[in-house]
């Protein structure tokens, strides 16, 4: 009886062990998509100075659970040379009632007409509270992407990926919206900009924790 018992207990031991394994697996995965949005990619370009900063902010993130998501790292994807990112910061929104679409970029970084917190103070995507005619949540959180054009010409990066979590579960989402500098501003009149150079993008990346 007592070996049995042994036995037994060596084999709850061993289901156990399987069961955390499975459970620390399952906190590390990270699934694609999730309840996280950013709306459709849209691409933006500025005509600007060699050396001048500039923050792009149509990358608006709603969040369709009923839980809060918490941001964990944002990653701007495809970036050529020239284009340096200076660092990513969040403004909750709607910053105007009602429109949630408000803040598409400015100059400099941080932009001094819409303050901005680093993503250490401002990284939670709320539960909306209400929503539009076509059920579209109005409170979001905007992310603002900094960037300065180091050479001429025009540099460029394809799209901003955001890793988040919800509960205990990991998701991560690519927001497909490029960003076009183009400098100096006197070489590129009209719509010159990004002229020849949309689509195409480096295999660069910059990386952004909530830490930082």
């Amino acid at each position: 009886m007592k070996r049995a018992a042994a036995v037994l207990a060596a084999l709850g031991l061993l289901v156990a062990a399987a069961f955390g394994v499975v459970a620390w697996r399952h906190r590390g995965t990270v699934a694609i998509g999730g309840p996280v949005e950013a709306g459709a990619g849209n691409a933006g370009g500025q005509r600007l100075g060699v050396g001048e900063d500039y923050s792009f902010g149509n990358v608006v993130l709603t969040n369709r659970s009923k839980s809060p998501a918490r941001l964990e790292k944002v990653r701007v994807l495809g970036i050529t040379a020239g284009f340096q990112v200076l660092g990513v910061r969040a403004i909750p929104t709607p910053v105007v009632p009602h429109e949630v679409y408000n803040y598409l970029g400015d100059f400099g970084f941080p932009p001094s007409k819409y303050p901005s917190k680093s993503l250490a103070e401002e990284h939670v995507v709320p539960v909306a509270k209400t929503h539009d005619k076509s059920g579209e949540p109005y409170e979001g959180l905007e992310l603002v992407i900094g960037a300065r054009a180091t050479q001429p010409g025009i540099a460029r990066a394809r799209g901003v990926e955001f890793t988040y979590r919800v509960g205990g579960r990991r998701y991560r989402r690519v927001f497909e919206g490029s960003m076009y500098l183009c400098a100096p501003k006197e070489q590129f009149p009209g719509d010159a900009c990004p002229g020849d150079a949309r689509g195409q993008f480096g295999d660069g990346a910059a990386e952004f924790s909530v830490a930082q």
